[in-house]
This record gives C-alpha cells, structure tokens and sequence, in this order.
C-alpha cells in the first residue's frame, strides 16, 4: 500500500523533509508512506506516526465490525435452522407412529440440539465481544489489535481466520495457547510459538 503525504493533506511538520519512506511488514504486506518533494509542506516522523496510529484504529474498528456481522450472520443462521427443524418435528409427531417414527424423530432431537448449542455459543461470543476493552492498547491483551511478521490478530474471541477488506486477520482468544504466549507482550518484543518466531510489529 502506497499512501502520498501531499499538500492538501494540511500535515503541519516543524522540519519539512525532502522525502520520508517508512515500511512496516503487517500481515504479509509492506504499508509505505513517501512524501513528494516538491510538497510545500513537509511531513514530521511524529505527525507519520500519528496519521499512522489513526489509520490502525480504523483498521482495528473495520476488524471488530466485521466479527460482529459475522457473529450475527452465525445467530441468524441457527435461529433459522431451528424453526426449520421445529417445525418438521411438529409435523412428523402428528404421523402414524412406529420404530421408523420413532428413530426419525430421535435424529431430529440431536439436529435440535447441535443447532441450539450453536446458537447459544455466538451469543456467548458477541456477549463477549462487546464486553472488551477496545480503546488503544500499548501492551498485547484483550482487545488489543497486533500486527506480527506472521500476520495480524485480533484479541478477542475465537473465531479464527476472517477476510476483512480483502485482507486475512485472526481472531484469536486470550485464552489459546497462541493468545496466552502473546499476552502481555509489548512493540518489538519476538514470541516463540510451536518452532516459529513471532516479532511484534505494532499494537493497538
């Protein structure tokens, strides 16, 4: 990704610089912003990291917002699945009865079942969810969004891998065995994690 810091930017800078290129590896993927040198008005390395951090924390709510709508879709899929099978169970209780009824009916039980479960896990899910801390974060944690040079996650709940605007993130429970050896962690720290060498790149 290739951002330019022009003049209709209105960056003020105290030192105005010829050109400034930053690179930063985040989920496989360089993010380079350069400045032209023929802006009237330079770009400071504090304001860069500024427009950076503001670039995170729109990256972190597009994230969130994402396992949100698919934590809602999982809802809705199982309460549609429910009446599905309710409904066919009603109508088979009203047929002749025998082992064949009876064996149909036990089948639809467990179907019930194993939709209710799924249904009552994404409520605990987006129940949790909403309960974390989603302010800026200077330490790995809960809510804590973390670019690494093996991708980036999300600290919240256990969903795994998730497309968000056309890039992978994980979301990731403090929990697993993953989240525990991240926790607490800070910028620039490295992790080992089952042979592979986490380095954390920045933490929002």
């Amino acid at each position: 990704m290739l951002l330019y810091a022009r003049e209709e930017d209105r960056v003020n800078s105290i030192e105005a610089l010829a050109s400034l290129e930053i690179a930063i590896e985040a989920s496989g993927h360089h993010l380079q912003v350069q400045v032209d040198s023929d802006c009237s008005s330079g770009l400071s390395a504090r304001n860069y990291r500024i427009s950076l951090r503001r670039m995170n924390v729109s990256r972190k709510m597009a994230v969130v917002d994402a396992i949100h709508r698919l934590l809602s879709q999982k809802i809705d899929a199982s309460v549609s699945t429910l009446q599905g099978l309710t409904e066919s169970r009603n109508t088979a209780s009203k047929s002749t009865a025998g082992d064949k009824h009876e064996t149909g009916r036990a089948m639809m039980e467990a179907e019930i079942g194993r939709a209710e479960q799924q249904l009552q896990k994404a409520k605990v899910l987006r129940n949790e969810l909403k309960n974390l801390p989603w302010s800026i974060q200077n330490l790995a944690g809960p809510g804590a969004l973390i670019q690494t040079n093996h991708g980036e996650f999300l600290m919240s709940v256990g969903l795994g891998k998730i497309e968000v605007d056309s890039e992978m993130c994980f979301a990731l429970s403090g929990g697993s065995p993953l989240g525990q050896a991240l926790m607490g962690r800070k910028e620039g720290d490295h992790v080992s994690f089952q042979g592979r060498e986490y380095q954390l790149l920045s933490i929002q």
